[in-house]
């Protein structure tokens, strides 16, 4: 049985489970970082002074910003794709490269972060390279009850990291770093527990092959997501809403 079925029969199970009393999963911090890049560099491995180039440079797409924007789950799908045709008078080579940077709902259940990159030569005029990498962080605390989490990391000719750290207890709950491989796990989340969950991919291709790496999460819980302030923020705020009532009783006494 393949990672991804498995993936899709484990993540299944757990939705099936879920209780009508859910727990609330609220983000506290939420950055990622990502791109997709494509570069053609004319000239190179054969010598050709008189080859016509069209198309070299580069070509990058970027994403900054948070993945659950108030609450609800924005992907984004960034690409690179550069040809280059080189004619030598007697011939047309061309050469391509190609990377992708991906954050939705797709072939992985739940919210699944993929990158790949291809490279398709010819004659070998000129150099290039395709790479894209993907740096995620999410906070949240978990509230009114327990709650589980599903994680899949896997790593194809690139490589793929994915972590969660229980804050509240300094613990290391789950940790994937690897190349070649893949893993996954369904960890509890415990009530009034803040956590980290921390993910990156990189890949990258001169020439040949056609790396990719993703991974991917699933809350139980998952209809519950909402944004709130932090507990610090929190308790501010009702610090101030105390002072007020207590100023206010001093004016009517």
């Amino acid at each position: 049985m393949s990672k991804l079925l498995q993936a899709a029969i484990i993540t299944a199970s757990i939705l099936s489970a879920h209780a009508a009393n859910a727990a609330l999963i609220n983000i506290l911090e939420d950055q990622t970082n990502a791109y997709a890049q494509v570069t053609y560099y004319p000239g190179g491995s054969k010598d050709c002074d008189s080859c016509l180039v069209t198309n070299p440079g580069t070509t990058i797409e970027t994403f900054s910003g948070p993945i659950f924007p108030g609450g609800v789950f924005s992907g984004y799908h960034l690409t690179g794709d550069r040809t280059a045709y080189i004619s030598d008078g007697n011939m047309i080579d061309s050469t391509s490269y190609s990377s992708i940077n991906y954050a939705g709902r797709g072939i992985l259940p739940g919210y699944e972060f993929t990158v790949n990159a291809g490279w398709m030569g010819g004659l070998g005029y000129g150099s290039g390279m395709a790479l894209a990498e993907t740096t995620m962080n999410l906070k949240f605390l978990v509230t009114e009850g327990d709650s589980s989490i599903y994680l899949f990391a896997e790593a194809m000719g690139g490589s793929a990291m994915l972590s969660l750290y229980d804050e509240t207890s300094g613990i290391l709950v789950w940790d994937f770093f690897y190349r070649g491989s893949a893993d996954s796990a369904e960890i509890p989340l415990y009530s009034n527990h803040i956590y980290d969950l921390t993910g990156s991919l990189d890949i990258y291709t001169p020439f040949s092959g056609d790396p990719e790496a993703r991974f991917a999460f699933e809350f139980e819980d998952k209809l519950t997501l909402a944004s709130v302030p932090a507990p610090s923020t929190v308790t501010i705020i009702m610090l101030g809403l105390m002072g007020l009532g207590f100023q206010r009783v001093r004016e009517n006494a």
